[in-house]
């Protein structure tokens, strides 16, 4: 009888389970949220850069994205995943820089030796135009930011010194380049197609002052220094572009003489012949 009994019970707990499912009511798979409400001002943002361009430096993140559009991405877990992801908000600020967008990727950590130490390591590997700085202000992060150190990461994008929208990241890689980039070009608009109409927005944006002129040279030329080691190390993968370099280091193939030669034999011509 006390069998039976536990066998009831089993199936009843089996049939609401199932019932669960059936009516969506599955709350294993929940939808993480992070970030303050739509409006929120920014509060201050305490970071350090142990790498350039401000290395050594205590700063307020808030303050240097201003009142123009950005992000911060900050990071709960580091993973290499998660790097992905910092690579292409880095590749795609420099890309929408020219628009005034302006983003800062923030390590989260209660240990701030061992984040510098960690942030270290990695930044040979990464090669960053705008490295990742470590936040000041606790594993919870910035104070009314309200992120949720569940996520993988929390991405905020800004405007006008406002939060506009606060996305809790967890299944991160490749897949979310799309995503930033649809988000940034909600706050800046898309760049210009036309070649003709890229060189206007640049030429209008230009700094006058010598001195944000040199600054914006260096970051372009850091920027080319990415671009073309990261062409580099593409190609490397790519098979045709490996036999022709090997080609080019093969000298032409010259066969010993055979007997009843007096030439040496070289190797056909493959050229297309042109006849009168």
């Amino acid at each position: 009888m006390l069998r039976l009994k536990n066998k009831l019970k089993l199936l009843a707990a089996l049939g609401l389970g199932f019932g669960g499912v059936l009516n969506g009511n599955w709350a294993i798979a929940e939808e993480l949220v992070t970030g303050p409400p739509v409006g929120t001002r920014l509060p201050t943002v305490h970071c350090y850069a142990n790498s350039r361009p401000l290395n050594g430096r205590k700063f307020d993140a808030a303050q240097a994205i201003g009142h123009g559009s950005g992000a911060f991405l900050f990071i709960h877990h580091m993973s290499q995943n998660g790097m992905i992801v910092a690579r292409a908000l880095d590749e795609l600020t420099a890309e929408y820089g020219i628009l005034g967008f302006k983003s800062f990727t923030i390590y989260l950590s209660g240990d701030r030796a061992s984040a510098e130490k960690r942030l270290t390591i990695s930044k040979a590997s990464l090669n960053l135009n705008n490295p990742i700085v470590v936040g000041l202000d606790g594993l919870d992060g910035p104070v009314n930011l309200d992120l949720n150190r569940k996520c993988s990461q929390s991405l905020l994008m800004i405007q006008n010194s406002r939060v506009i929208k606060s996305i809790a990241l967890t299944d991160i890689g490749k897949q979310d380049r799309k995503l930033l980039r649809r988000l940034i070009e909600e706050l800046t608009g898309p760049l210009p197609s036309d070649t003709e109409d890229y060189l206007d927005l640049v030429r209008k944006k230009l700094p006058t002052d010598p001195k944000a002129m040199r600054e914006l040279v260096l970051k372009q030329g850091m920027e080319l220094h990415r671009v073309n080691y990261e062409l580099k190390k593409a190609l490397k993968g790519i098979p045709k572009y490996r036999s022709r370099k090997l080609a080019s280091r093969m000298t032409p193939l010259t066969v010993a003489p055979q007997r009843g030669n007096k030439k040496p034999l070289q190797s056909p011509d493959t050229s297309p012949s042109v006849k009168p």
